[in-house]
């Protein structure tokens, strides 16, 4: 039914006609890290404009990626939300590399933490970037399914002061605030500063998020071809979360219910977290008409409970450009360090080291290649108070890639990429605990994954239709699995292979100036091709995402937003199904003035019962419920 469903929009919309401009004039900067337009990068990738965020009424950033053409999300750690490209199934956290302005947001312990959203103010976003399918080169590890890029807005050259409030409320008692104050202080100097409050009551009854954060943006304009853009930004959240799932009879029973303890006779239903992120950042540009340099310095601090994640660094890129083709060559330094515990604290670090050089050559003006490599040095350090683990170990890793590309029309191209790109383990997967009661620890000699990408993609305008078509083939290599054992104990090892490969498929139409029409379907197929579990599939990996979208302008103040989106069936860890779902979003978004508007919605319009997560232990399955039917209003004022 969905392909059918699928195919019929695709006739039937196509034959419109279409403004090619509107996509391919869109500018990138992950490609090879500076700008530069689709129209002449050599990749496929997704871009979601401010202007995209603005009049199809999304309400977060989880909200915004999940209608990206393949990708999905999955709630398995309640402190945040794993982002999914390509197939990687439970192990995204550290194969999906989620950057905001340039420095990741992916905790260093991937085992309990996922990325947190929701304290980036979704009005304050430049654009959006996803890149699927590798990235080691440029970004180095965790990047095989791919790199998600939050460009935030620079600070605006307006001398006067400016800004917007925005109050949001929706349903389970959210309500939210956000207000955005801006003013050149000089003549070269601008400043720019946001606040965001956020409080809501969580779908499962006695559950709650409350959020606080603050940014400061400082532009200095040192020149017409350099500038100096100092971050900052605080965010505090204070999270009541369900200790336990609910199993299929308390599902049945009442979907919002606490769910009691599942291994434990008492009741244990809620576990309360408190953590803070501070986070500083550095960035100093300069454009020459014979080079280009970039640089960015950070530093950044996540606290929760008895947990502290620490992570600064430096990065640097240097851009020749010369008659056929440019050179950009770029070091990078970081550092992370990680505390865990309140008694037995174990303390782990990772220092990086790395140098990469990326070429495009331009043959003529219909053929060109890119060849990159990247080279890096990681040392580990892992101890604790009672010297039962202490060690210290290293890796070296390589990343090599090469891109031939073909623009055989002004709008159209078709390429061929191939990568071997690698992931090296965090410090928490150098060693196991390999008993609980006495404490034991040992280091172990997990080695870093490896992979291997084909990849052949088209872009171009067909039939009245923008369409990127990509076919991708990964093999991976010592991928890297935790097993847990019944007495809590665990150890690492790496699964000798693993395959992925698929299809990713993205049309727009424009068939008049206010209406446009988004299709995009996913095939994944990912499995373990050797080993103990040869021939299982990757857990939590949808083989089928398909999503549907129309965003029609009734008059020159009123637009709606209408959405279907599929996601396909896949298996959790003892193989038991996950079901598929569907759900259908609408929303209304009315601009009274240039200054006044506001955004109206429902999501789960059909009021679909699904779950957000569900994992099976020892032939117990238990789940995590998503959200019925629910309703958003938000309301902006500009100044």
């Amino acid at each position: 039914m969905i392909k059918k469903c699928f195919y019929l929009s695709f006739i039937a919309i196509s034959v419109l006609n279409a403004n090619s401009t509107t996509r391919l004039d869109d500018v990138v900067v992950s490609s090879a890290g500076f700008e530069e337009k689709i129209v002449d990068t050599v990749k496929n990738i997704s871009i979601i404009t401010k202007e995209d965020i603005q009049n199809k009424g999304f309400s977060n950033i989880k909200d915004i990626l999940k209608r990206s053409p393949g990708v999905s999300i999955s709630s398995k750690s309640v402190h945040g939300d794993q982002i999914d490209i390509r197939g990687q199934g439970d192990k995204a956290s550290s194969s999906v590399l989620i950057l905001v302005d340039g420095v990741s947001i992916n905790s260093l312990d991937q085992t309990h933490v996922g990325a947190s959203l929701d304290t980036v103010d979704i009005n304050n976003i430049e654009r959006i970037e996803i890149i699927p399918g590798g990235g080691s080169v440029l970004y180095g590890s965790g990047t095989r399914g791919g790199v998600v890029n939050i460009i935030t807005t620079k600070a605006s050259k307006n001398k006067e002061f400016h800004g917007y409030l925005t109050a949001k409320y929706a349903s389970y008692n959210h309500k939210e605030y956000q207000a955005n104050l801006s003013k050149g202080i000089s003549e070269n100097i601008f400043l720019d500063t946001s606040f965001q409050k956020l409080n809501k009551e969580g779908y499962t009854n006695g559950t709650k998020d409350d959020k606080l954060s603050a940014n400061a943006s400082l532009k200095f304009d040192i020149s017409d071809n350099q500038e100096l853009i100092l971050n900052a930004s605080y965010a505090k959240s204070e999270l009541v979360v369900a200790k336990n799932q609910l199993t299929k009879e308390q599902l049945k029973e009442d979907r919002k219910q606490a769910p009691l303890g599942i291994h434990d006779s008492e009741i244990t239903q809620y576990s309360e977290y408190i953590s803070r992120k501070r986070k500083y950042d550095l960035k100093y540009t300069l454009a020459q008409k014979n080079f280009s340099l970039e640089t960015l310095s950070f530093y950044q601090k996540l606290t929760m409970k008895d947990r502290i994640d620490k992570n600064k660094g430096l990065k640097f890129k240097f851009k020749v450009p010369f008659e056929k083709g440019y050179l950009v060559s770029g070091y990078d330094y970081e550092k992370m360090k990680a505390q865990r515990g309140e008694e037995n604290i174990t303390k782990v670090q990772k220092e990086t080291n790395s140098l990469f050089l990326i070429g495009k050559y331009n043959f003529n003006e219909y053929v060109n290649s890119m060849i990159g490599y990247r080279k890096e040095y990681a040392s580990y350090t892992m101890q604790n108070s009672e010297n039962t683990i202490n060690g210290d170990t290293k890796a070296n890793n390589d990343a090599y890639e090469f891109v031939l590309n073909s623009k055989y029309s002004d709008d159209g191209n078709i390429y061929f990429k191939y990568e071997k790109g690698f992931i090296s383990p965090t410090p928490y997967k150098r060693y196991d605990k390999t008993s609980v009661t006495p404490l034991e620890y040992e280091v172990n000699n997990i080695k870093s994954e490896d992979y291997d990408t084909y990849e052949i993609g088209i872009r171009d305008f067909i039939f009245g239709s923008y369409i990127t078509l990509t076919n991708f083939y990964s093999i991976s290599n010592n991928e890297i699995m935790r097993n847990m054992h019944s007495d809590r104990s665990f150890n690492w090892e790496n699964i000798d292979e693993t395959k992925r490969y698929g299809v990713e498929l993205f049309l727009e139409q424009y068939p008049t100036n206010n209406l446009t029409f988004n299709q995009s379907y996913s095939f994944i197929d990912a499995e373990i091709t050797k080993g103990e579990d040869e021939g299982d599939d990757i857990p939590y990996v949808s083989k089928n995402k398909f999503v549907f979208s129309m965003n029609y302008y009734i008059n020159s103040k009123l637009s709606t937003y209408l959405d279907y989106q599929y996601f396909g069936s896949s298996y959790d860890k003892e193989k038991v199904k996950v079901p598929s779902y569907s759900i259908v979003n609408l929303s209304l978004n009315y601009e009274y003035n240039s200054q006044l508007s506001f955004v109206t919605g429902v999501n789960n319009l059909l009021n679909k019962e699904y779950n957000e997560y569900q994992s099976t232990r020892n032939g117990k399955t238990t789940y995590r419920p998503a959200a019925e039917r629910n309703y958003f209003f938000q309301l902006k004022y500009n100044f």
